[in-house]
């Protein structure tokens, strides 16, 4: 057996995982596609911040109810956590 087998399926899976994550979390990376999210999105910005995003142009950080306003403050590039248009 090849003893690089191992180290190649773990590469793989490692690859394959991160794949599906991006997928299914899209990431933004400009401020004109976060400001492009509508009310009620979850993310998690750059420095860990998870936010919703309130109204058009204020959000609230998760844990602590603290509103912040722009909502194009937050540090990219943003993982979308939750967003509602794709919830049925």
């Amino acid at each position: 057996m090849n003893a690089q087998l191992p180290e190649i399926r773990d590469s793989l899976a490692r690859r394959a995982t991160a794949a599906a994550l991006a997928a299914a979390h899209p990431t933004i990376t400009t401020t004109d596609d976060l400001d492009a999210l509508p009310a009620g999105t979850v993310v998690r910005s750059d420095t860990g911040t998870i936010a919703c995003r309130f109204d058009t142009d204020h959000g609230v950080v998760l844990g602590d109810d603290r509103p912040f306003s722009p909502w194009t403050a937050l540090q990219l590039p943003a993982t979308i956590l939750w967003d509602p248009r794709s919830s049925s």
